[in-house]
């Protein structure tokens, strides 16, 4: 055998050797351009069975493979990309074997969501501290009770509702009668949050009334007790100082009494150091008629401030000689003269206030406060005290009220001076709310949402402000799963394909008042551990999310992970909404994730969860709190649909 000869010989075993390379390269490596080559080498069932049995080595980073039923690989359906490089770390190998079928088999379903118990509220995902939610006390002015009158009919009536509003123009009747019936000429005060109404009178004819009562919400009422008795139904006042209610009247024999809770009622001292009962024997004290008749003032009304609480009444002109004075204590049981009531120095002669029947002094920015008129001239008088006793004149010639007023309502609500309603000089209900930030300039409020008899169309009304926690911002959001179920599929592929259905609710958690809406941008998700360390969202593709009417919200080709951290624990895989999810105070979405996968025999029960950790439109549009009664052993976590390979 020549050189020549020799060298083609070698020549041939090189080539032969470096094709049996390149044959056993092809079959031991995951290229996606020769996966379609492997199938046709070796045949379909040959790779499955090698597949299946683990000894065909499919990569260390496989993406998500679907076949068709001739064995070949799927790529352009599912717009694989070949030459994107895996982000994952290598994990064990692909068990997962050819498909035979394809068939679509479920997207929603009937089954109705879980109920979630009201008293319920277990808290956990994305749930942000309470003063991260932008939550503030919010006040609520409600007007109540009252007499009307129609003029159409020349005819007094009597009031049993009851309207709120946040901003002093847009109003609610939030009852059109209570337990406490029709009733005008009350006492109300706030403690705690909790309004109580004392005394009154009531109809057929202005019976006196002692009867107390208190609520939280003015729409549910409770009775309490009754008051001590008296002989005057005016010039009765209610403060409360100390941990106690003090009830005072400006008649002497009553004396003074307390309660610590409304319902029992104590005898402090029998003798008031003072008596403004002076029946037909009026002397200096006021008179003011209305259209049915004479109601007889004696006493401006108690107030507390700087510790002490402070009464001004007129005298009977017999024993005192008719001087308005003031008293006042520091414990409710010893008074101390404190001399006559003047305005700026002056007595009555000069400046002479309207006193109201049974008017009740503001306290607002830490000082009292009366709004009346002249008896005199009808002009509007604006008073206050800053110690309690020594009273300054605060409007002037440049004070416009509509008209002069008597048995009007006063509040201080949302940091202004509020006076509605009340008799004008010409003894003709004033219709009109008006309002003050100094008690000089005042702006007469539009009345929206108004039906007769509205907050404003009453005299003799009390007024009340609540307060209520309120943010601007997305209140609670409560996730439950919409009936998770188990099925059993005898299928290989399943095509968009229902892997789990949530329903989304923003919540009323009753004691916070949430105005913002809840605006969610992404969805998170986990899948179930298989038996290789794998999530079963690796195997997954296509994702979808629906709402109820099958539009799609979001959709994502696949997770590139990482899927668990270096402890195992899983990590949240995010879909983006293209169409984020809003909802409204009171509103809920059901909302459906679907994929496209393959199940091979090493898949056994796979469930895949909803994390209560979404991403949202901003900080104004977040969940408060999110929550739900639907937790996988107690972990953060909401269970979806769970598939059962048999």
């Amino acid at each position: 055998m020549n050189s020549n000869s020799q060298k083609n010989q070698r020549l041939i075993v090189l080539v032969v050797v470096f094709v049996i390379i390149c044959f056993v390269s092809i079959l031991s490596v995951d290229i996606p351009a020769f996966r379609n080559i492997k199938s046709n080498l070796l045949g379909a069932n040959v790779f499955q069975s090698l597949s299946e049995e683990g000894d065909l080595d499919l990569g260390k980073n496989p993406e998500p493979v679907l076949f068709d039923e001739n064995g070949e690989i799927i790529l352009d359906e599912f717009n694989f990309n070949e030459n994107e490089e895996s982000e994952l770390e290598p994990e064990p190998e692909n068990k997962m074997g050819i498909i035979q079928n394809i068939k679509s088999i479920f997207r929603g379903g009937n089954e109705k969501p879980a109920e979630v118990p009201a008293n319920l509220r277990p808290e956990f995902g994305q749930a942000n501290l309470p003063n991260s939610c932008g939550i503030y006390d919010r006040e609520k002015l409600y007007i109540l009770l009252g007499e009307t009158f129609d003029l159409s009919k020349n005819n007094l009536g009597r009031s049993s509702n009851i309207w709120s509003t946040i901003d002093g123009e847009n109003w609610i009747e939030v009852a059109k009668s209570t337990a406490m019936g029709e009733k005008w000429e009350i006492m109300p005060l706030v403690v705690n949050n909790t309004a109580y109404v004392f005394g009154g009178k009531y109809t057929p004819s202005g019976t006196h009334d002692n009867s107390v009562y208190n609520s939280t919400d003015m729409v549910n009422w409770t009775y309490l007790s009754e008051l001590p008795p008296t002989l005057r139904e005016y010039d009765r006042s209610m403060v409360y100082f100390k941990n106690k209610f003090w009830f005072i009247s400006s008649q002497k024999s009553v004396g003074i009494w307390s309660s610590v809770d409304g319902i029992t009622w104590n005898q402090e001292i029998k003798t008031n150091p003072w008596d403004g009962n002076a029946y037909g024997n009026l002397g200096g004290s006021d008179v003011v008629s209305n259209a049915k008749s004479g109601y007889i003032s004696n006493s401006l009304g108690a107030y507390v401030l700087n510790g002490r609480i402070w009464y001004v009444v007129t005298n009977n002109k017999d024993e005192y000689g008719s001087q308005k004075k003031i008293y006042s204590s520091i414990d409710g049981v010893n008074w101390r003269d404190e001399g006559e009531f003047k305005i700026d120095g002056k007595n009555d002669q000069v400046l002479d206030i309207a006193w109201n029947t049974n008017p009740i002094p503001v306290i607002f920015r830490g000082e009292a406060w009366v709004i009346s008129s002249n008896r005199k001239t009808g002009a509007p008088m604006v008073i206050k005290t800053t110690n309690g006793k020594d009273w300054k004149l605060v409007s002037n010639n440049t004070t416009k009220l509509l008209s002069p007023r008597y048995y009007s309502t006063m509040v201080a609500f949302n940091n202004k001076l509020w006076t509605l309603g009340g008799f004008d000089n010409g003894r003709i209900l004033s219709y009109d709310v008006w309002s003050s930030i100094n008690g000089v300039s005042w702006d007469k409020m539009k009345q929206y949402g108004v039906k007769y008899p509205g907050p404003a169309e009453r005299q003799l009304a009390g007024g009340v402000v609540l307060t209520y926690k309120y943010s601007k911002k997305g209140g609670d959001l409560n996730v439950t799963a919409y009936n998770p179920i188990k099925v059993s599929f005898s299928s290989d592929v399943l095509v968009d394909e229902n892997i789990g259905t949530w329903v989304l609710k923003y919540d009323d958690p009753g004691n916070v008042v949430f105005d913002g809406n809840i605006v969610i941008t992404g969805i998170k998700l986990v899948g179930t551990e298989l038996a290789n360390g794998n999530s079963s969202l690796r195997y997954m593709i296509n994702y979808k999310v629906y709402d109820e009417k099958n539009n799609v919200l979001g959709s994502t080709k696949s997770f590139k992970g990482p899927f668990y951290d270096v402890d195992k624990n899983p990590i949240p895989q995010t879909i983006k909404l293209s169409k984020p999810i809003t909802l409204s105070p009171g509103q809920s979405m059901r909302i459906s994730v679907n994929a496209d996968f393959g199940l091979s025999p090493s898949f056994k029960n796979i469930t895949t969860f909803l994390v209560p950790d979404f991403d949202f439109a901003n900080e104004d549009s977040k969940a408060c709190i999110v929550y739900s009664v639907h937790k996988e052993s107690g972990q953060n976590k909401i269970p979806g649909k769970t598939l059962i390979k048999p």
